[in-house]
């Protein structure tokens, strides 16, 4: 059995990322882009891309359809930042089990930014504990 590294791009989803014309426009007219990291789009193009997200590259592809017509928004927090919930594209059996994406957005100067997607079961936010 081969070792994968979880922290690795996963090149599918990297390339998918990058056909996307930017900016898309959500449902309130705001443009929302993909964030910088460090002063480069492609820092965050290799977070959204870890293959530890568990991504694939037909999750991409319903990116502005969730952007621009949501199943649910949760709005901006004391962090400003809004989160997108969609319907996740595939069968719910198996390791699929997440079926719904998030896209966590920073809301900046009437813009927002990608900052990460992922799937979920729930369309609800994920409580972190720092």
């Amino acid at each position: 059995m081969q070792n994968i590294n979880l922290n690795e791009p996963d090149l599918h989803i990297v390339n998918e990322l990058k056909k996307i014309q930017w900016p898309i426009i959500n449902k309130e007219g705001t443009p929302v882009f993909l964030r910088e990291r460090r002063g480069d789009i492609n820092n965050t193009i290799n977070h959204i891309a870890k293959k530890s997200h568990y991504l694939k590259v037909r999750d991409i592809k319903v990116i502005k359809s969730i952007i621009t017509n949501p199943l649910k928004i949760i709005s901006k927090d004391s962090r400003q930042r809004k989160i997108y919930f969609g319907n996740r594209p595939g069968n719910p059996k198996g390791n699929n089990s997440e079926m719904f994406l998030q896209i966590t957005v920073e809301v900046y100067k009437g813009k927002e930014y990608i900052s990460t997607i992922y799937p979920r079961k729930t369309p609800t936010e994920k409580l972190h504990f720092y």
